[in-house]
């Protein structure tokens, strides 16, 4: 059984992009890791096709074990950016956001 910083725990949602996203925004309640393990269960693969950038929050910290990211076909976007970014709260300075650590294993 995968825990909540697993996206394979929400296998249930529409795509990769919300699975990996559901995980990050539960890990930012807890300040704990998500880790994006190699293998996708929603698809049965080793790839994680991205539709919409991953929106990092402060103090986001994933981990990339072994894991294939890939832009979705005729997507043209980040794979991530802060969770501010584009908002009223990112043109201020309490709207900064800071330790967020991406980390391949």
């Amino acid at each position: 059984m995968y825990d909540q910083f697993n996206p394979n725990f929400y296998a249930h949602l529409e795509d990769d992009s919300a699975m990996i996203q559901a995980a990050v925004d539960a890990a930012a309640q807890t300040g704990d890791a998500v880790t994006i393990p190699r293998h996708n269960e929603r698809t049965g693969k080793t790839v994680w096709d991205i539709r919409r950038a991953i929106l990092l929050h402060t103090g986001s910290v994933l981990y990339l074990d072994n894991c294939h990211l890939r832009q979705a076909d005729g997507i043209n976007t980040c794979i991530f950016r802060n969770s501010n970014n584009e908002t009223p709260l990112g043109c201020t300075r309490e709207g900064r956001q800071h330790h967020i650590s991406i980390i391949g294993m």
